[in-house]
């Protein structure tokens, strides 16, 4: 088998696609044994060196692991410890999972809301919304990408605070005293565009988590879109779930 065949990717990185879409799709189950190197490259036509590298991609990404004179094996999403990821606190999230969360602010700004934006909030194209980008980090290893528009008249002041260092949520609901009433959202598996991809330190096209949330305020009694979060998050570093808190 040729994995090279109609690809202008490194082979490396086709066949560690291949084996990732066999553990995404169950047909290699955690704790199952992969081939070894010498059979895995005889089956595809590589190198052994090709198939180090493709293991190596795999390793680092948590999707298998390997075990000194036995093998490279599934990695197991309990016993290995993948993320957990909750809509609620990611800081929080992270502190549970014994890893050390961290923020890195790439946007913070005033800006006229785009047509996507403008629809997701109910407001007219050019409407000021402010917008927050954030990579959020594991030990300083990159594990979501962030975007935030609000309604800039909801709360103006948001777009000076320090939201490096400080909870988004903990400043609307607590500091700034505004409802949040009601949460939707949408996830969605999708391949990460080249800009995120390099932020979030992997491949190209490599398929990550979309989340899609829109949280709603009460202004004079009449409930309104307030926030539009959009997130990609590493799929090989969390496990995705929801929780429900009494306050969104």
């Amino acid at each position: 088998m040729d994995i090279a065949l109609n690809s202008y990717a490194p082979k490396y990185f086709v066949l560690s696609q291949h084996l990732r879409q066999q553990i995404v799709t169950g047909e290699l189950q955690p704790e199952n044994q992969l081939p070894t190197e010498e059979v895995l490259a005889k089956t595809f036509a590589v190198s052994r060196g090709t198939v180090r590298k493709a293991i190596d991609l795999l390793e680092s990404q948590r999707l298998v692991r390997r075990e000194q004179g036995r093998g490279t094996f599934v990695a197991d999403p309990v016993k290995d410890r993948l993320v957990g990821f909750s809509l609620s606190n990611f800081a929080q999230e992270m502190q549970q999972q014994q890893r050390r969360p961290g923020t890195q602010l790439l946007q913070q700004e005033i800006v006229p809301a785009s047509a996507v934006v403008a629809a997701r909030l109910e407001l007219a194209v050019g409407e000021p919304v402010i917008t927050i980008c954030r990579l959020r980090l594991a030990d300083n290893q990159p594990i979501l990408y962030e975007e935030r528009f609000l309604r800039a008249k909801l709360c103006p002041q948001l777009a000076t605070e320090d939201v490096e260092n400080q909870s988004i949520h903990w400043l609307l609901v607590h500091k700034y005293k505004l409802p949040l009433v009601r949460v939707t959202h949408t996830v969605e598996m999708k391949p990460v565009e080249p800009k995120v991809a390099e932020l979030l330190q992997v491949a190209p096209q490599t398929a990550v988590f979309a989340v899609d949330r829109l949280t709603y305020t009460r202004v004079e009694g009449e409930v309104k879109t307030a926030v539009f979060y959009h997130a990609l998050c590493r799929s090989d570093e969390i496990q995705f779930r929801t929780q429900f808190n009494a306050l969104i």
